[in-house]
């Protein structure tokens, strides 16, 4: 009896290992005690599925675009005016990075950017309504006191359109300063409709 379960285990075996041996699978082997009486052994094939640890790539289905308002300053340094700027991102924190750099170019000799490029966006945290960016800050990209006032406007009314922004922190090397560029204040945070 016990030889014919031996027998039945090994056909068994071998018809399963033949019906995956056109897979690209792992295989292992491993001994099995059928009757211990008897100690007749066959060997077990364990078939093991490849995992997959990689993380797919974003899509480009999962890819946002969005207009948003960007303001620059007038030729003259005496007031803002809007544009709309297409943007491109995959998750929040890239909305709010694009927006910053979006600050940071224009074409049009009529929108003059007072976020300069020299100014690097070092993180990007948002949790809870709150959005906090850290900036390092040249001295070459210092302005005077009427265009740091615009800028931080710039910096607001742009941020501000995306609705679960409540609050911006703006530190500059991580720090919380008085004031960005030495002449105006800098509230920490800085709330929405102030």
């Amino acid at each position: 009896m016990n030889t014919k379960i031996a027998i039945a285990a090994l056909l068994l075996i071998v018809m399963t290992t033949a019906g995956c041996a056109d897979k690209s699978s792992a295989h292992s082997a491993q001994e099995v005690t059928l009757d211990a009486a008897q100690s007749k052994t066959v060997t077990a094939v364990t078939v093991v599925e490849p995992q997959q640890t990689a993380e797919a790539p974003v899509s480009a289905a999962e890819v946002k675009k969005r207009t948003i308002e960007v303001f620059f300053s007038d030729p003259q340094g005496e007031k803002l005016n809007k544009a709309g700027v297409q943007i491109s991102f995959a998750t929040p924190v890239e909305k709010y990075t694009e927006a910053f750099k979006a600050l940071q170019q224009s074409d049009n000799a009529e929108l003059i950017p007072l976020w300069s490029k020299e100014i690097e966006l070092k993180s990007v945290h948002f949790k809870n309504g709150a959005l906090t960016l850290d900036i390092h800050m040249p001295d070459t990209a210092r302005l005077g006191s009427g265009s740091e006032i615009l800028a931080l406007d710039a910096l607001t009314w742009t941020l501000f359109q995306f609705v679960e922004v409540k609050t911006i922190d703006l530190l500059v090397d991580g720090k919380q300063l008085e004031s960005l560029m030495g002449h105006a204040d800098l509230e920490h945070p800085i709330t929405r409709g102030k």
